[in-house]
């Protein structure tokens, strides 16, 4: 697993930018993705993937403690679509050109 403080070492290192402003990048892309779906909208990033928001409907699942049945209430829940330069990476596939 690579935490976010690597991830931000490792951008800083190939863009020589400091970790502090690559880190301050970072929040602020948390934040405004936060923001787009809170609102409602899609975030489209190209070839990476899209972040959205899906409705969940109301469930009814055994209790672990108990084994009764609960209600899980209805909500909004985050999804996300992988693009297709994501895909072709985790295969290990390299972009056509």
């Amino acid at each position: 697993m690579v935490y976010k403080n690597e991830i931000v070492r490792r951008i800083s290192r190939a863009t020589r930018l400091s970790q502090e402003i690559v880190s301050d990048v970072l929040g602020e892309f948390e934040a405004e993705t936060r923001r787009v779906l809170a609102a409602g909208d899609m975030l489209q990033w190209t070839g990476f993937g899209s972040f959205y928001t899906r409705k969940r409907a109301e469930s009814q699942v055994p209790s672990i403690k108990t084994g009764e049945m609960i209600t899980i209430p209805a909500g909004k829940v985050v999804g996300f679509r992988a693009g297709d330069v994501l895909k072709r990476a985790v295969k290990g596939k390299s972009r056509k050109k």
